[in-house]
């Protein structure tokens, strides 16, 4: 990842999950301190590395953004985006409740909220979504989406991020490489329609507007 990084025109990276627009799924039931759970409640669930949120543009309401003091054996912590605060907590913080994410997990302490993510498109309405952070579920998830912020267009470096992945490790497939925007259109027919709905240039589909651009590819797990 450090390798990655240090590219010319590369601002960030980090490993997902999944990504915004690839998955209407990927949920997993929850349950919220103090709230008896509702049947067959689920939230969108993601887990990632480092500054994922910051690298994808995300925008913070609430709180902060996860880093290096949210390690393995540190208290477990979790981002919920603003639909899931304004569910739980309208009208009050949602800094310092609890969450947990199956009855065997442990309760995680809200520390940010973000703005929604179109997570699952633009057909479908939005919903509850956790961020946690993958060094505190190593033996769960296995984030396998690289994504690369970079400060002009991404396709540019897409050679450059490959050979870096392969010196690191040559058996380490790398596929599906491609924008953002890319993955933006191919879910959306009509790219007029597109621009109307997302109400400003289509240059950051999924969070609020951020100086630039955003590649990504498929790898069979993140590495250090």
């Amino acid at each position: 990842m450090a390798e990655v990084r240090a590219l010319p025109g590369v601002k960030n990276a980090a490993f997902s999950s999944t990504l915004p627009f690839q998955s209407i799924g990927n949920t997993t039931g929850y349950e919220v301190e103090g709230r008896p759970p509702a049947a067959n409640q689920d939230t969108l669930y993601r887990v990632f590395t480092g500054d994922y949120l910051k690298t994808m543009g995300a925008e913070l309401l609430e709180g902060r953004m996860p880093d290096d003091r949210d390690g393995v054996g540190s208290p477990p912590i979790a981002v919920v985006n603003e639909t899931f605060a304004r569910l739980y907590w309208p009208g009050e913080s949602a800094i310092g409740h609890r969450v947990r994410f199956g009855r065997t997990s442990p309760w995680r302490a809200v520390v940010g909220v973000v703005k929604d993510v179109r997570e699952r498109g633009y057909q479908l309405e939005m919903k509850v979504g956790a961020y946690v952070p993958f060094t505190q579920v190593l033996t769960v998830w296995q984030p396998e989406m690289l994504v690369v912020r970079t400060s002009g267009d991404p396709r540019a470096l897409a050679s450059a991020v490959r050979r870096v992945v392969l010196a690191a490790d040559p058996e380490q497939p790398v596929s599906a490489v491609r924008s953002m925007d890319e993955i933006v259109d191919s879910s959306v027919a009509d790219r007029s329609q597109q621009t109307v709905l997302l109400g400003h240039s289509p240059r950051s589909p999924c969070f609020s507007p951020a100086s630039g651009c955003t590649a990504c590819c498929r790898m069979r797990s993140p590495s250090a």
